[in-house]
């Protein structure tokens, strides 16, 4: 199998992004997906994946819902979808600022003052963990405005109904189509742990409400009872912190 190189998003360095699959992923996903039926992502992320989710690539179409625990991403989303324009020139001051801010768990009241800082915290940040480490930078790179221009337009984005909670917390309907992209088990760390075990648990209950939900994960954080219906390896640095290939995978129950 050829081994190619795990990438972040291109519109965003934003870590676990599935920009770089989702056209490979998507029509397995999508295959038996009705008319009108739910489109989920409880961990939307970049939502590199649920803007690809459109009537004009496949047959059947839907209400789609985005959500995810982080505020200043969903309020970036919301913020994009409503014309707001990302930042090209981003100083280190104002950066480490922002995340002296997200540390103290400061949440602006003005939508375009979190967007601002979702933004900064994904395009910004060393390896694009939000708002983790040092600010990014090169003598020849201005990442803030590399993602400012390529992120998403409003247009992109209409008709997608993002939210802010925890996936415990969100109302799914009833024989939704549910996409997860959870972090991964020994990965770098996020601000937000998962409890996989909670998580998988949470999974097989919805299976028990007429939802199909698939899931991203690496092959051996899958269940023995979930099947694999896609997988490709990589040649990656984020596998339990050594360079190494990895083999990511699709799942389903």
């Amino acid at each position: 199998m050829k081994v190619t190189r795990l990438c972040y998003d291109e519109s965003m360095r934003y870590m676990g992004s599935k920009s770089k699959i989702a056209h490979l992923i998507l029509p397995v996903i999508l295959k038996n997906r009705k008319p009108g039926q739910f489109y989920v992502e409880p961990f939307v992320g970049s939502a590199s994946v649920i803007t690809k989710v459109r009537p004009d690539m496949f047959i059947a179409d839907g209400p789609r819902l985005g959500a995810d625990k982080n505020p200043y991403i969903i309020a970036l989303h919301q913020a994009l979808q409503v014309g707001w324009k990302a930042p090209l020139h981003v100083s280190e001051h104002e950066y480490d600022s922002l995340r002296e801010k997200y540390r103290d768990g400061i949440l602006p009241d003005e939508l375009f003052a979190r967007a601002r800082m979702g933004f900064i915290g994904c395009a910004c940040s060393f390896g694009g963990i939000f708002f983790h480490g040092t600010f990014a930078a090169g003598s020849d790179r201005n990442y803030a405005a590399e993602a400012a221009r390529s992120l998403p337009d409003e247009n992109d984005l209409q008709g997608i109904e993002f939210v802010v909670s925890d996936y415990t917390d969100l109302l799914i309907p009833d024989g939704s189509l549910i996409y997860c992209d959870p972090p991964y088990e020994s990965t770098s760390k996020y601000k937000y742990a998962l409890d996989h075990v909670t998580f998988w648990q949470w999974c097989n209950a919805l299976t028990q409400r007429d939802c199909s939900v698939f899931v991203s994960s690496y092959e051996e954080g899958i269940p023995a009872d979930w099947r694999i219906v896609w997988k490709k390896e990589y040649y990656s640095g984020l596998c339990n912190g050594k360079k190494k290939s990895c083999t990511e995978v699709l799942a389903t129950r």
